[in-house]
């Protein structure tokens, strides 16, 4: 398999750091015509060109710190496989089948909170696009997710970490159309098939960008949502945080004693994540 890096171009370094660039403009020429404006009461005499020359630096200066922000925020380099053991990939509904064998792959990093494949099934017989799996060339599943809403009442004590996963009952979980109106949705049962590999790269890419799709589809931008996630694993952990999510609960104030995450379902948002993760339309594509 061949591999090619290519390092992120100025133009994502720009998008990247322009909300903090904005931000530092606005407030430089805030100062600045604050100063202009006590230094003409004392009598100073500032011409045209020299207040043309402030603004002028300001913008500099705020150009400058978009692009430090933008290396600032580690864009990862663009890997593009020329060959790969999966070829295209496919992202559509789990089957009972497909959601079984991922529930099997979590077990070694879920531990003790690996929830078994009966109980897994019923969340998906009530919800069953709730559930994605990702395949590939050969028809073989890469990776999958799960994105569920709760019923309101366990969903209270589950983010106060009163309750966890393996508590969750099918009446605890909301049907389709529910869970499109849910204002709390929950990330459950992330997993990607030998994800220290080159491939497995590939395939962590691709869940995120089909995960991203998935919210933007079926949940949009309209309501104040905020999605939620365990964190299962350090490298899990450090995942959500690329991605933007901020602590919610700390694994000491939890049942499960794992760290919750959450993230504001916003357009910026979203578009920060794609920023990291890049465009896989060309390679997969989506059946939901």
């Amino acid at each position: 398999m061949k591999i090619i890096k290519t390092t992120p171009t100025i133009f994502k370094r720009i998008k990247s750091g322009f909300p903090l660039g904005i931000k530092t403009i606005i407030a430089l020429t805030g100062i600045a015509g604050t100063i202009i404006r006590v230094l003409t009461l004392t009598g100073i005499v500032f011409k045209i060109s020299e207040v043309l020359e402030i603004g002028l630096g300001c913008v500099i200066i705020s150009f400058i710190v978009t692009i430090i922000k933008g290396h600032i925020n580690h864009l990862p380099s663009q890997i593009i496989f020329e060959e790969s053991i999966d070829g295209t990939y496919v992202a559509k509904y789990c089957t009972r089948e497909s959601l079984k064998e991922a529930n099997s792959l979590t077990k070694p990093f879920y531990h003790h909170e690996y929830v078994d494949d009966n109980i897994v099934e019923l969340w998906r017989q009530k919800n069953t696009q709730g559930f994605v799996g990702i395949f590939n060339s050969k028809n073989e599943l890469c990776a999958c997710f799960g994105i569920i809403g709760i019923e309101e009442s366990f969903m209270n004590q589950f983010i106060k970490g009163r309750l966890k996963d393996n508590d969750m009952l099918s009446e605890d979980v909301l049907s389709f159309e529910e869970t499109k109106k849910s204002s709390t949705p929950y990330i459950s049962g992330v997993v990607v098939r030998d994800p220290d590999s080159p491939a497995g790269h590939r395939r962590a890419c691709v869940m995120i960008w089909t995960m991203l799709e998935y919210i933007k589809k079926i949940f949009g931008f309209r309501k104040e949502r905020h999605i939620f996630a365990l964190a299962v694993s350090k490298t899990s952990e450090n995942l959500l945080k690329k991605c933007g999510f901020q602590m919610y609960c700390t694994s000491t104030q939890r049942k499960d004693k794992l760290n919750l995450y959450q993230l504001p379902i916003t357009k910026e948002a979203i578009d920060n994540i794609l920023i990291r993760t890049g465009d896989y339309s060309m390679i997969c594509k989506i059946q939901f």
